[in-house]
């Protein structure tokens, strides 16, 4: 549907909320609501024009929906007054009616191109003067970038972001070299591309060759890698052209060498990226592994005497361990033990069932009986829960043991957080950002113990932590590789065992196994998966389905529609909104996929929405098993309908990568040839590693043991090991 224009003047502001509004509107043709996003403030009487469309609300009617909307003039002398005394701050319609009677029609050229001439309206105080040179400097410029951007399908948020960005020179960005938008988090390369080329931007125009080379190290980016290799460049610039979206270059859809030389040499010279032989990091990365790099030496030559003389020998403490547990501790985990005494950097791997758990006891039995200030950490909320509920102590993520507040961190290089140790649970999903963060809070005397499984997926930022620490000669390190059998030993830690052994896993039928296989073919396999969803859900248990993939018949998309009949009760009678593509209802499960910190939500957290008042733009979500410091409840919070956009996806499936740190009674995966590209042994070993008690994989025996024999590791290009080592 095109767009339509319409023009009134705003006769009742019926909403407001940050920058959405419903507004009563008067035209020509009579009253209207209209209803949509404005980045300024509106004023009743104030004449704008709207771009949009027409559409109608089963309760409240016919209404108009504009993309965007502007202050609006008519070259009539009462529009001119009406148009200065609503849009400029401290000018009023007899002030406004002065400036027309002594400048006459040319008023709003001179108030916006020869402000010289201001000096003849003596009637003018300083503040009016600065308030109308404010508004076509700054005000009016901003508002026409806005339009602009906003016609170009750029949301209303990320507005907002570029016009804080760029400021006052954000109207000259658009118009000359658009592709400078990519600076700003969330603006695409295809979207500026569209801009640019509308705009008459040459397809191989300077501006735009290094735009695409910065585009592709930012695909690299999203892969998790601080850097890409100078080879690899070409490759993620031939995806860009891929499906046809955006316009070759003239060197059919890659650069030659020499070409390619010249735009790294340009983006280092501009001090976007950073080159050090093969490998070209952007700047921000780079500086961000040698700083972990010089804090991680800067803690291993620091003595701490204190710590060095109450872990001079602990062997004692460990017997004692041993002895109040009933435990015999296996060679790798005393000789994780035994790393206190030689190094203030150690790190501790090894997969469920290894004792990673009890060595981490051991740490805490270890430094309470010497006297040691500690503190348990983790990456999430989620692992931080559980790893309180398995010590029995407290524990908290990184970012609310450090006061991290959304923006800022209270403690940080100028104010470190005083302790003697900090023992860091789940390293495996701890981006390089975070580290660099907690190291940067840490004094150069704290000990670091690192505990994780470097078999697990890596972070969901950029940065490989774990593997990296492993693999430095001069970070002390243990992996735990014996199982330890339990009178009843787990068949998920035998089948995990299993693929990380390369061993033949069993996919016969067998219903009384804590690991069950069911053969289906694909069109069968959401039946199942709904029967066992719809099971699990009425037995009260915790499970969660979960794909590869978002996209296909299996997918987490299509998914999370096929089940809400089955986990959300007459949903189809319940509230709900527009949810992206999709609608969201009141009774859907809901996963927060970004930090709380205001409300200590964390990304993963787990809720459902209990109501939606439409009126007031507000959601109200119950999240489960909240922590509040001291203990775990359920507890519900209203959040505004633009915190629920960004924050939050509708959660009845979701990815392997979604639920790390996280545990579950029971898991669901379907497995099919048609997922095959993203199929491979470390993504099976981390979804049945999720489970606590049953794990469900439905569909081809042949996927699944493609998977499995599929060693490729998601592998990240990181420099932090070898830049500890120089």
């Amino acid at each position: 549907m095109s767009s339509i224009n319409i023009v009134g003047d705003v006769s009742y502001i019926t909403f407001h909320n940050e920058d959405f509004y419903i507004m009563k509107v008067k035209t020509n043709k009579g009253s209207t609501t209209v209803k949509g996003n404005y980045i300024g403030n509106v004023s009743v009487g104030q004449t704008l024009k709207f771009t949009g469309s027409w559409n109608e609300h089963k309760k409240y009617g016919k209404f108009f929906e504009f993309e965007y909307c502007e202050p609006y003039l008519e070259k009539t002398k009462d529009s001119i007054i009406k148009y200065i005394s609503y849009n400029i701050d401290g000018i009023g319609i007899t002030t406004a009616r002065r400036l027309y009677d002594h400048f006459g029609d040319n008023v709003i050229e001179i108030l916006a191109k020869d402000q010289d001439k201001l000096k003849e309206a003596k009637f003018l105080n300083k503040s009016q003067v600065s308030s109308i040179k404010q508004y076509w400097s700054v005000k009016l410029r901003n508002n026409k970038a806005s339009v602009k951007l906003l016609r170009s399908g750029v949301k209303i948020r990320l507005v907002k972001k570029i016009i804080e960005r760029f400021g006052e020179s954000t109207y000259e960005v658009i118009n000359e070299n658009p592709y400078k938008l990519i600076e700003v988090d969330g603006i695409s390369f295809n979207l500026c591309d569209s801009m640019a080329i509308l705009g008459g931007i040459d397809k191989d125009s300077d501006h735009r060759y290094k735009a695409i080379v910065i585009n592709a190290i930012d695909m690299s980016r999203l892969d998790g890698n601080a850097y890409v290799l100078t080879k690899d460049i070409n490759k993620y610039v031939s995806k860009m052209f891929w499906n046809g979206s955006i316009p070759k270059i003239k060197h059919d859809g890659s650069f030659p060498d020499y070409v390619l030389v010249k735009i790294l040499s340009d983006l280092k010279n501009d001090g976007i990226i950073v080159v050090e032989g093969d490998k070209v990091y952007k700047t921000v990365d780079y500086n961000i592994e040698s700083y972990i790099a010089r804090i991680v030496n800067d803690m291993i030559n620091t003595e701490n005497e204190y710590l060095s003389k109450q872990l001079k020998s602990i062997e004692e403490s460990v017997k004692d361990f041993e002895k109040n547990n009933k435990i015999q501790l296996s060679k790798n985990q005393k000789l994780a033990l035994d790393m206190l005494t030689k190094s203030k950097f150690c790190v501790v791997s090894g997969f469920p069932g290894s004792g990673k758990t009890t060595v981490v006891s051991a740490f805490i039995y270890i430094f309470e009986k010497a006297g040691i200030n500690y503190e348990l950490m983790s990456p999430t909320g989620i692992a931080a829960k559980r790893l309180s509920i398995v010590t029995n102590r407290e524990a908290n993520t990184i970012h609310r043991a450090l006061g991290y507040n959304g923006e800022s961190w209270q403690f940080n290089e100028n104010n470190k957080y005083d302790i003697d140790a900090v023992v860091i649970d789940e390293v495996s999903m701890l981006d390089n950002s975070t580290f660099l963060s907690l190291l940067k809070a840490l004094k150069p005397t704290t000990m670091v113990i690192a505990i994780g499984d470097n078999n697990q997926l890596p972070s969901v930022g950029i940065g490989d932590v774990l593997n990296q620490l492993m693999q430095s000669s001069r970070v002390e390190s243990v992996k735990l590789t014996k199982v330890f059998r339990q009178s009843h030993q787990s068949d998920i830690v035998e089948v995990a065992s299993s693929i990380l052994s390369n061993d033949r896993v069993s996919t016969k039928y067998n219903p009384k196994s804590e690991f069950v296989f069911i053969q289906r073919k694909p069109q069968d396999i959401f039946t199942d998966i709904n029967n066992i969803s719809r099971i699990l859900f009425e037995k009260g248990m915790s499970f969660q389905v979960m794909s590869p993939m978002y996209k296909g018949n299996l997918g987490v998309d299509n998914l999370n529609e096929l089940l809400r009949p089955t986990l959300n009760d007459k949903y189809e009678h319940k509230k709900n909104i527009k949810f992206g593509k999709s609608r969201l209802y009141v009774g859907d499960r809901v996963m927060f996929i970004k930090n709380d910190y205001n409300n200590m939500i964390y990304n993963g957290d787990i809720g459902k929405v209990e109501d939606m008042n439409i009126k007031d733009s507000k959601i109200k979500i119950k999240v489960f098993n909240w922590f509040d410091g001291d203990s775990y409840s359920d507890t519900s919070f209203n959040f505004s309908m633009s915190e629920v956009f960004s924050n939050i996806r509708v959660s009845y499936a979701c990815t392997v990568h979604k639920v790390q740190g996280q545990e579950f009674d029971a898991i669901i995966m379907p497995i099919v040839d048609e997922y095959r590209i993203m199929l491979y042994r470390n993504l099976i070993y981390t979804a049945i590693t999720r489970a606590k008690k049953r794990v469900f994989i439905i569909g081809q025996t042949s996927a699944f043991n493609k998977a499995l024999s599929n060693e490729r590791k998601i592998t990240r290009n990181s420099s932090i090991n070898e830049m500890i080592d120089r």
